[in-house]
Formats: C-alpha cells, structure tokens, sequence
C-alpha cells in the first residue's frame, strides 16, 4: 500500500495490514499480554491486533518490526465507531480498576486524583489525535 512502511497481505486466512512500527518489541509484547489478560475476562477489545501463529503480537524481520490488523475495507466514519469505543473503554476501566468506593474517606481523595488523570490523559489524547491525523495510515498505538 505504502511501501516500505504498510503492506496488505492476503492469505487463505484472510486479508491482513502489515504495519512498520518503531515501538520496541518489548512494549508490544507487553501490549500483547495486557490485551490477552483482558480478552481471557470476556473483554474483546479495542486495538484490533491480530496475533502471528506463535501468539505474538508483532513480527521481526531483520532491523524491522511489523504488527498485522484485519484489512477493513472502509474507514468507519466517527458516528459509528465513538459509541463502541466508549463503551469499550469503560468496560476496559471496569477491568482495571484499583479502588473501592466503600470507604466514605476515600472518595474526596479519589475524585481529585481521577480529575488530574482525566485532564492529563485529555490532553494526551489530544496530542496522539493530532499525530494520527497526520499520517497517511493512523497507527492504534497513536
């Protein structure tokens, strides 16, 4: 498609985007093993990364790193994919998440921690927004 950075491979096993990426394997694998935990509690995801036949989630071909994700024939305009995400993501915090309510003394504490990570991570995702715009093929790692 974009050689030598995004390729589309086809297999008997279906059509997949091959991507170059410069994230490190080890994030990838990390990624890959945070993705497998949350998909063995029945959470099906966000990143659509397709694993390769040994379950790794990136592959490594010399001085490269290329990570696969199922071909999509149309980019899904925002309407239709917003809702999914959100409610995905909330599924993800439900997941993940490390405090309990049942403490009246701890809530204060914790609205003000989860209004400075809401700020932070706003901003975050605007600055990942505006690289992803920028690119002829976004990366889900943007």
């Amino acid at each position: 498609l974009k050689g030598p950075n995004v390729f589309k491979a086809m297999t008997p096993y279906g059509s997949f985007v091959c991507k170059r990426t410069s994230a490190p394997p080890s994030r990838l694998l990390f990624i890959g093993g945070v993705l497998n935990n949350l998909q063995q509690r029945d959470w099906d995801g966000a990143v659509p990364i397709t694993y390769t036949k040994n379950a790794e989630p990136c592959a490594v071909r010399g001085d490269s790193i290329f990570y696969l994700t199922q071909w999509q024939q149309a980019t899904p305009t925002p309407t239709d994919w917003y809702s999914p995400m959100i409610t995905r993501l909330a599924e993800l915090h439900h997941l993940t998440q490390n405090y309990r309510l049942e403490d009246p003394r701890q809530v204060e504490r914790l609205i003000d921690s989860l209004l400075g990570r809401w700020e932070y991570w706003t901003e975050r995702l605007k600055e990942g927004v505006k690289v992803a715009q920028a690119r002829a093929y976004p990366s889900p790692f943007d």
